[in-house]
């Protein structure tokens, strides 16, 4: 189980770095954050444990992609926020390696692009 929790930590660790708001600003000891998501794979396996974990992972990108303190951005730090939480958390999806939470992201990407089309 500890494999698995070290994969989910690095997948958030990617989208982090990549897409936070203000990343290429700052030095790159500084613009990397984690934070490891654990989970027991079984209970993943079933409906209810695919959605906890999948939330659990949402709030965990967030959170990732949140910037500093003192650092708002407004308007302006939107769509890099968006793009980041976005990249970490279909990282940490893919990562997880749960159908049934894969399940759960590929739905809502579809309800967000549907959303989007009808705009």
């Amino acid at each position: 189980m500890n494999h698995l929790n070290r994969k989910t930590r690095y997948a958030l660790l990617a989208g982090a770095a990549l897409f936070a708001p203000g990343a290429w600003s700052m030095p790159p000891d500084t613009m990397t954050r984690t934070e490891v998501v654990e989970y027991d794979p079984m209970v993943a396996a079933t409906p209810q444990g695919a959605s906890a974990l999948y939330a659990k992972l949402q709030r965990a990108a967030a959170r990732v992609c949140d910037e500093p303190a003192g650092m708002s951005g407004g308007l302006d730090a939107a769509k890099p926020y968006a793009a980041c939480v976005k990249a970490a958390l279909a990282n940490a999806v893919r990562e997880v390696r749960a159908p049934l939470v894969a399940a759960i992201h590929q739905e809502g990407m579809r309800h967000q692009e549907a959303a989007l089309a009808s705009r």
